[in-house]
């Protein structure tokens, strides 16, 4: 028996094209992180090795899988941007069917498409990239696949310890082992919860099974890893393509002094810890005022209204209010209780799960109390910072979508007693249809200002010149680099810039691709980079002035790298100085283009 597709499904493809075609190749930022992200797979797939002729601090499995992609389609932009449109069709597949289990067919229509609107298209910064079509990194989008993945195999029967179940669990966490730390410690966080749970709901019976389960979930763990040492053993002794894969866990667990620095503390938001309290706290009381407001709506209209006119009206006033009320500036700091509205509801659906475990629906509950563990768990990262936008574009998306869960399902439905349930939910509807909207005029902000076409057939794409100096400049460097060099030159770019070398298709002489403080820390030092510049010295080198204050430091060759510039002037001629300097030399940026002495 063919079972019948709800009729709010249909409304997602036309959603997902309509914004495709809206956002279309606007995606990347020209310089930071798409670069390295095109860069890496193209070398990969000409036959360079990760981890020894390419520094990378992040497992191997997304790069590795996007040079099989270049392999097989082609080397450019379009590879990619056509792949991950697969990807994101796939994960809101997944993400459809998941919410399915939790509620009705058009409430997971519904937050599928404010999961679209809200985090796959997305731009809320100055610096793109924080999307699904082209990331800032693949293991974010990636491992979000295979969390979803997980969820529905352990989803499927979450108090059975079936063998085959936690086999390929164990595995889906191997394989997020070598992504992210976060990202493991999310679908392990999440595995553990199912595993707990299930023992805890036989009340000690058939432990022996859960035993085997657990022990089966870990020997399905390390396969990915060994197999992953292996194909590295073929280029590097067994002990170096151990650390070689375990690059990203050994920076997290042994955090060096660039990892300890100012940028991670901002990023985790313990460099004002009071002051982000403070918003997380001004962020949670306007969401209750909202949410207040909304719940009023929708009780005055259950009482005051006909029932066939209520619910329209209760959608209707909440967006108008919703929309007039809140100041838009207050939407780009939504996100920053999620985490803890996160760990809350995580500890709400396991007290609910503890009464309803003897009943058929202790699964639901088990699902959401995991699902809830995995949105804290992947918020732990920047749980004093959280937000929709920047690296929320994939951590915040399971705490958002279980939150609006909260809001259009379980909140409407503890107004049975009013007899307004279908006028709250529509209520809250449309306090999100206004979140969505806000959010797709951030967006749009950003996109209709991208009007200069940069790269050339299937590495085109769309860039504002007038965002920044660096922006305005960055065109005219590709087009004097483009000029300037021969086939089969050469090419540094410093402190940043690897994108440069995927437009020209110049190679990278050295194995870090760029110099910010961070990674100077990490390669060895200084002079460790400059003895791989001796080695192997480019034909050109550009030095840019990007300001490095996130890491604590200003500019290369002025607050860090210093004999770094030296050795480079020493071995260089400048071949042309480009700037958007003004008569004041203010609000500049400058690019020394540089070219290896005979």
């Amino acid at each position: 028996m063919i079972r019948r597709i709800p009729r709010s499904v249909w409304c997602l493809p036309p959603v997902f094209v309509l914004l495709t075609i809206w956002s279309w190749r606007r995606w990347p930022d020209m310089l930071v992180d798409i670069g390295h992200q095109l860069y890496i797979p193209w070398r990969l797939a000409e036959g360079e090795v990760l981890y020894r002729d390419i520094s990378y601090i992040m497992g191997p499995l997304s790069q590795e899988a996007n040079a099989v992609l270049f392999r097989l389609f082609g080397e450019s932009m379009s590879t990619l941007i056509w792949c991950n449109l697969l990807i994101l069709c796939a994960i809101s597949t997944l993400l459809w069917r998941l919410l399915r289990i939790w509620s009705t067919a058009n409430c997971a229509s519904l937050l599928t498409v404010l999961f679209l609107c809200v985090f796959a298209f997305s731009q809320y910064v100055g610096v793109a990239s924080y999307n699904f079509v082209l990331p800032y990194r693949h293991e974010m989008t990636h491992g979000l696949l295979i969390l979803l993945v997980l969820a529905h195999v352990l989803a499927a029967d979450p108090h059975s310890p079936r063998l085959p179940r936690w086999l390929s669990a164990g595995f889906l966490c191997g394989l997020l082992f070598l992504l992210k730390a976060e990202l493991t410690l999310a679908g392990v966080g999440f595995a553990a919860v199912f595993w707990w749970l299930g023992l805890l709901s036989r009340e000690g019976r058939e432990w022996q099974a859960w035993l085997k389960a657990l022990l089966v979930y870990s020997l399905a763990f390390l396969v990915p890893t060994v197999v992953a040492v292996a194909w590295y053993c073929r280029w590097q002794p067994p002990l170096d393509a151990l650390r070689a894969v375990l690059t990203t866990w050994e920076l997290t667990l042994f955090p060096s002094e660039a990892v300890d620095g100012t940028f991670y503390l901002k990023l985790m938001g313990l460099d004002r810890p009071l002051e982000l309290g403070a918003e997380i706290a001004r962020a949670a009381l306007v969401w209750a005022l909202a949410l207040s407001v909304a719940v009023a709506i929708g009780l005055a209209t259950a009482k005051f209204v006909p029932r066939r006119h209520g619910r329209r009206i209760a959608l209707v006033v909440a967006v108008i209010v919703g929309y007039l009320a809140i100041p838009h500036g207050w939407w780009y700091s939504v996100g920053r209780p999620l985490p803890f509205l996160a760990a809350g509801l995580a500890l709400w659906h396991c007290r609910r799960w503890w009464r309803l475990r003897h009943t058929p629906a202790a699964r639901k509950a088990a699902i959401l109390t995991a699902w809830a563990a995995l949105a804290a768990a992947i918020l732990l990262k920047v749980s004093l910072r959280a937000r929709i936008g920047h690296y929320g574009f994939v951590l915040a998306v399971p705490a958002a979508v279980l939150v609006w869960y909260e809001l259009v399902h379980e909140l409407p439905l503890r107004m049975r007693r009013f007899r307004a349930v279908c006028e709250v939910r529509n209520a809250m509807i449309g306090l999100l249809l206004v979140f969505c909207f806000q959010h797709l005029a951030f967006t749009h902000e950003f996109y209709t200002t991208k009007t200069m076409s940069v790269g050339r057939g299937q590495d085109t794409f769309f860039h504002d010149p007038q965002a920044s100096p660096r922006h305005f400049l960055l065109p005219k460097v590709l087009d004097y680099l483009r000029d300037s060099m021969s086939p089969g030159e050469t090419l540094l770019v410093a402190p940043e810039g690897i994108s440069f070398n995927y437009f020209l298709r110049a190679r990278h002489t050295i194995p870090y691709y760029q110099l910010n403080p961070w990674e100077m820390v990490l390669t060895g030092g200084e002079q460790a980079v400059i003895d791989s510049l001796e080695a192997d010295s480019p034909d050109w080198i550009v030095l840019l002035k990007i300001d490095m204050k996130e890491y604590g430091y200003r500019y290369l060759g002025l607050d860090y790298g210093l004999d770094l510039v030296t050795w480079v002037r020493k071995h260089y001629d400048v071949a042309e100085v480009l700037t958007t300097r003004n008569k004041a030399e203010t609000l500049g940026f400058d690019a020394v283009v540089m070219r290896r002495k005979p």
